[in-house]
This record gives C-alpha cells, structure tokens and sequence, in this order.
C-alpha cells in the first residue's frame, strides 16, 4: 500500500487519519495541507478539518453548537434536560417540556430555584433584571442574575419558549470574566435554536 505524506517529522507524531479515494489510501493530519491524486489523475491539494459546530436535533428543537461542548441529554418525569459545557465556564441548560406546559411559569420557577440554590450556597444573588434576547430569529424576554460565589462573579440568564412542539426554558450561565467566551459559545446556539 502506497502512504502518500506532507508536512515535517514533527507533525508526523500529531493525530493521523486514514483516507481512501479509491484504491489510493492517505495518510492525513487535521489542518495539514496534502495532496490527493483522484481515479482519473486529476492532483487536488485538500485540507481536512474538524467541523466547527455540531448540530443537535431532537425532542421538538433544533440547534447549533460549538465542538467545544459536550452535550448531555437526560430524561426524568416528562422532561428532557439538555447541558452543554465545556473546560470554561460557558454553560448552557435547555429543559424541554411537553406542549401544555406554561413555559413561562417554568422559567419562573427555574429562576426561583436558582435563587434559592445560590443563596443556600452562601452566594449573594442580586436582583433580577429584564432582558431582551434574539433566540432563533425571534426576540424573547428572559431574566438575568448576577450572583457573587466567593471570587467569582456568575451571569445567568433564563428564557422561555413557547412551541408547538415543546415549552423550552434556557438557562445560559457564565463567568463574568469569560464574557467574550461566553457570547461565542451562545452565539451559535441563539442564532439557531428552533
């Protein structure tokens, strides 16, 4: 078998797949250019990489999300609980609940559960705030909490979607030193959430 190769003996010890074009097989390494010869002789210089985004859809909503974050899908009592998190502290609650659920009175009680969790915790939960939000194309009204836990500054943010399909509360929660983090790891998902 022929092992066609680019790049630089030290690049040879990063991570290695294997591709095969027909009867030709490539060794090939993520964000390495190389090139693929095709069937017909044609020579193309091709770059693998890994996607930016994964896509999840399911349980009456759709959406995007960065390859950073793991996602967790749980069921208990009719409800679906989806977290996204990652190494930082961008971290992303999505409950799905059935049609007749008020959305709106299980945003409520989320955020009154959080109070009273953070409080427990010995944290200082300031007031909530109003806000604005364009989730999915549409504005949305949410509540925001900022809460002092030790050192750490927390920005949480609740919303609440009412579908056909699903009523859905979303909770986004950071640190507020990972603010520039945070908006591109919820950016992905607001843009595309259904």
């Amino acid at each position: 078998m022929n092992w066609p190769r680019s790049g630089s003996a030290q690049e040879a010890s990063a991570e290695t797949f294997v591709l095969q074009v027909g009867r030709q097989v490539y060794r090939v390494q993520p964000g390495v250019p190389f090139v693929l010869t095709t069937p017909g002789g044609e020579r193309l210089e091709v770059v693998l990489r890994r996607p930016e985004g994964q896509h999840y859809e399911g349980d009456g909503v759709a959406f995007d999300y960065p390859a950073e974050l793991q996602l967790q899908r749980e069921a208990a009592d009719g409800v679906i609980t989806l977290t996204l998190e990652g190494t930082a502290s961008p971290f992303v609650l999505v409950q799905i609940y059935p049609p007749e659920a008020d959305a709106a009175t299980m945003q409520r009680e989320l955020v009154d559960a959080l109070q009273h969790e953070y409080t427990q915790r010995g944290a200082m939960v300031s007031g909530e705030a109003d806000i604005r939000q364009a989730i999915g194309g549409q504005e949305q009204d949410g509540k925001r909490l900022s809460v002092q836990l030790g050192g750490q500054m927390l920005v949480l943010e609740v919303y609440a979607l009412q579908k056909e399909e699903a009523a859905v509360v979303l909770l986004l929660q950071h640190d507020a030193e990972e603010a520039s983090l945070a908006r591109r790891y919820f950016g992905q998902l607001l843009q595309t959430l259904r």
